[in-house]
C-alpha cells in the first residue's frame, strides 16, 4: 500500500532499531478521499519492531501514527527512547 511507512515499513519477522534516529520522514495517500497513509517515521503490519535507545521526532503522516503506527498481528516495543514533535 502506498503511504505506509516514511521511513521504515516492516512486514515481518524481528526488526531492531538500537541507538537510531528517524527524524524528517512523511507518507501521504494518493487517494485523499480514503486516507491511509500511516507511520510517518515507520508502520509495523507483521511481525515485531523493537527501539532501543532511538529517537522518532519530527515525522508526519496525513491520516495517523506521526511517529510509528501499527497494523494486524505486529508487535512494537520501545525502551530508553524519545518520542518527540510527530504529527498526524
Amino acid at each position: 500500500n502506498p503511504g505506509l511507512g516514511g521511513g521504515l515499513r516492516q512486514s515481518f519477522g524481528l526488526g531492531h532499531l538500537i541507538n537510531t534516529t528517524l527524524s524528517g520522514n512523511t507518507t501521504a495517500s494518493w487517494d485523499s478521499e480514503n486516507d491511509t497513509a500511516a507511520g510517518g517515521g515507520a508502520h509495523v503490519d507483521g511481525g515485531r519492531l523493537d527501539l532501543l535507545f532511538t529517537t522518532v521526532a519530527n515525522n508526519s503522516a496525513t491520516s495517523h501514527g506521526g511517529g510509528i503506527s501499527a497494523s494486524g498481528a505486529a508487535e512494537g516495543h520501545a525502551r530508553n527512547s524519545v518520542f518527540a514533535r510527530n504529527l498526524a
